[in-house]
């Protein structure tokens, strides 16, 4: 009885895991991202630089780069890590130095994640 119990939490800790994974990588609000024609996601652009502005009403986020501005819209699919951490969009602040990684989804830039850098 025991050993079924321990396999069956067991199960269902590693399916929170995966739905977890999955929805970092998707995201639940918005539409999904298209697939290409071979079935494959699009590819997630990676950059780095300062934050310039933080809009949470709005959200959506600033980061100046090499190539100039970039503006992402964040929800709350975006994750956020500081420091080694999960973090939050209110620990983020205008002049950090951070990385972010995004994908299209029609004309919106939307970031999948945002790393605060040290």
């Amino acid at each position: 009885m025991r050993a079924r119990l321990a396999v069956g939490v067991g199960a269902l800790a590693l399916a929170a895991m995966g739905a977890t994974v999955i929805s970092l990588v998707r995201g639940p609000s918005g539409p999904p991202a298209s697939p290409s024609p071979d079935g494959d996601l699009p590819p997630l652009v990676e950059l780095s630089g300062r934050l310039q502005s933080i809009n949470r009403s709005v959200g959506a986020v600033t980061l100046g780069g090499p190539q100039g501005p970039v503006r992402l819209a964040v929800n709350e699919a975006t994750t956020v890590f500081c420091h080694g951490r999960l973090g939050a969009l209110t620990e983020l602040a205008v002049g950090q130095p951070v990385r972010a990684a995004y994908e299209a989804r029609g004309k919106q830039l939307v970031a999948v994640w945002i790393e605060l850098v040290p």
